[in-house]
């Protein structure tokens, strides 16, 4: 009785100090912004763009993965901005930033929150960015919009490298004319363009309540530490506590082991026993505890190759020809009901022999016949530059994209009947994340944007297609390895209970 209640007072006091160990790995839901502009900061209104419409922002050297939360556009007076904003952030390499990774607009007015110095609009979906090079950029449209201001004295996150001197630090961009695109122009000085910005997750910081709970997890640890090595002294017999000696009771003479002294040196020999017993008793269950924690891990690891969203149950052949004649964007409506982790886009390759054309791929939130909000948007190569997976030629993104439960549309462009085959099928394998239901073919024509047209039909166009993480699964190995465990704490438990039995 009393290991067992020892074996449940460790298993307490570990679980104590786990969710310690939880709460002090909390973090504030608040987000920051990437680069800020403090009151304090000198700073002056920019006018290289006061007589032409184009973009403002800045470039930045990534130390370390963020996740950005939303975007913002500076408010000078807290009182509303003149117009709207489109923002994009784009990555490559220095003086190079061809790749498109996000765009999100900012309102004008005040229906964006202002937060600090932005209005700000929240992204619903996660998006971690990698170490690397970018730049953020935003529109402008001349010298009566929204005030933008140059200054050298911001205040950037941790995880951005700045520097007076290195040419790889913060600086400032800007495009003249052009319409949205990737800032070019730079003047290769430490600074920003405040314009836009990035919101991210800040940091993890422990607050001073996780700390004390986690101080006072560890001295209750401790303490029981103390007390049961108090218990397993050679004057407590059998292990127990001082509250089960006899008051003021000497300590039993020592006598060498005769036939006479037989009963006190069976008791001691007892007493071994007893505190062997206890002693792989207490120190069992954590050791079965981390193999079963590790394997459970294991257990949940998912292969590292992405799968597509959809996919046909037999071999296209019926190539779509709406609308005829001209350029359109072809594409599908999903409805999500778990999250998914996109990993990339692709377009369907019918001859699998490379594409004639470059495909623009976007996905926008929203409802049936109304996706106003683009989520992201990726260029498809032509020709055999991307690799070729199944029916579609894949591009991977860098970044981890993670797409909340809700309508969506995808769709990529089309040159009309000259470029690649598009077709039309309702035989389809859905994701089981996926409604069975929300798989609807949708049309338009004329260039980039959400398609608008689609009967109500069940299928899809292939085009475009969106490669996502695969729900996970156990490989056999780690069921396997996880069934072992589990037979060896079993034959554990019964060799305790025969000794305890046989004492």
């Amino acid at each position: 009785m009393n290991a067992s209640k020892r074996i449940s007072r460790g298993c307490r006091l570990a679980a104590v100090l786990a969710c310690c160990l939880a709460l002090a790995c909390a973090r504030a839901d608040d987000t920051t912004p990437l680069l800020d502009l403090p009151p304090s900061a000198f700073s002056w209104p920019e006018v290289i763009l006061s007589a032409t419409n184009g973009m403002y922002g800045w470039n930045f050297w990534l130390l370390r993965p963020v996740v950005v939360t939303g975007v913002g556009w500076y408010d000078e007076g807290g009182d509303g901005l003149l117009n709207s904003h489109q923002i994009g952030l784009w990555q490559g390499s220095y003086y190079n930033y061809t790749g498109l990774v996000f765009s999100a607009a900012v309102p004008a007015g005040t229906a964006a929150p202002l937060d600090g110095n932005w209005r700000k609009v929240n992204f619903n979906v996660s998006l971690t960015l990698q170490p690397g090079y970018y730049v953020i950029g935003g529109t402008y449209r001349g010298g009566s919009d929204d005030v933008v201001r140059f200054s050298q004295g911001f205040k950037a996150d941790p995880r951005v490298f700045t520097s007076p001197t290195d040419i790889r630090s913060v600086e400032p961009f800007s495009a003249v004319g052009g319409g949205f695109r990737a800032p070019d122009e730079g003047i290769l000085l430490t600074g920003a363009e405040f314009g836009p910005t990035l919101f991210v997750e800040p940091i993890p910081e422990a607050p001073p309540s996780a700390l004390f709970a986690l101080g006072l997890g560890i001295w209750v640890v401790a303490r029981a530490g103390r007390r049961s090595s108090a218990r397993a002294r050679p004057g407590h017999p059998a292990g127990l506590g001082p509250r089960h000696r006899t008051p003021n009771a000497a300590p039993a003479p020592r006598r060498p082991p005769t036939s006479a002294a037989f009963p006190t040196c069976r008791a001691r020999v007892s007493y071994l026993e007893v505190q062997m017993r206890t002693s792989k008793q207490t120190h069992l269950p954590p050791v079965l505890s981390v193999a079963l924690l590790c394997l459970f891990a294991l257990a949940s690891a998912r292969a590292g190759d992405s799968v597509p969203l959809l996919s046909p149950r037999e071999p296209l052949n019926s190539p779509e020809a709406f609308p005829p004649g001209t350029n359109a964007m072809y594409g599908w409506t999903f409805q999500l009901l778990q999250p998914v982790v996109v990993a990339g886009v692709g377009w369907y390759d019918q001859g699998q022999d490379g594409l004639l054309n470059s495909h623009e791929i976007g996905v926008w939130q929203g409802s049936y016949d109304n996706y106003t909000s683009l989520v992201f948007s990726a260029s498809v190569p032509a020709g055999t530059a991307a690799p070729l997976e199944g029916y579609w030629r894949e591009v991977d993104f860098n970044v981890s994209l993670t797409l909340q439960p809700g309508s969506y549309v995808v769709a990529g462009t089309r040159r009309g009947p000259s470029d690649d085959e598009v077709e039309f099928t309702d035989e389809v394998s859905i994701d089981p994340r996926v409604a069975p239901d929300s798989v609807l073919p949708m049309v338009s024509s004329g260039g980039f944007g959400a398609p608008t047209e689609g009967p109500i039909v069940y299928g899809a166009e292939f085009g475009p297609m969106l490669f996502v993480e695969p729900i996970p699964e156990a490989p056999p190995s780690a069921l396997l390895a996880l069934g072992l465990c589990s037979w060896l704490a079993v034959g554990a438990g019964h060799r305790r209970f025969a000794r305890e039995a046989a004492a």
